[in-house]
């Protein structure tokens, strides 16, 4: 029992912090959100990875958005294809 929870509550712990790095945008002054400006390659690896999460959440907000815009171009692009890839090799469980 106490197993199950500690698995629980670090699935909970997981998905938090994730969610806590979703590409959004400055609704006031439609710029990139936080002092980075624009996304390069490791944020579209982070965006593309959790972009399972992000399409759920997307759903149910209209401040959650799957793909950031400010971005630097095909950097970004490549990292969110590859973070998408590692994804779902990970969630089909052919990753040996």
């Amino acid at each position: 029992m106490r197993r199950r929870r500690l698995a629980l509550f670090g699935v909970c712990a997981l998905a938090l912090v994730a969610a806590s790095c979703m590409p959004t945008r400055n609704p006031v002054t439609l710029l990139p959100s936080g002092t980075d400006g624009i996304a390069g390659f490791w944020d579209g690896l982070w965006h593309g990875i959790i972009s399972p999460i992000t399409l759920f959440a997307s759903v149910f907000s209209d401040k959650v958005s799957m793909y950031n815009i400010f971005n630097n171009g095909w950097h970004y692009d490549a990292g969110f294809l590859i973070g998408m890839w590692l994804t779902f090799i990970f969630m089909s469980g052919k990753a040996e």
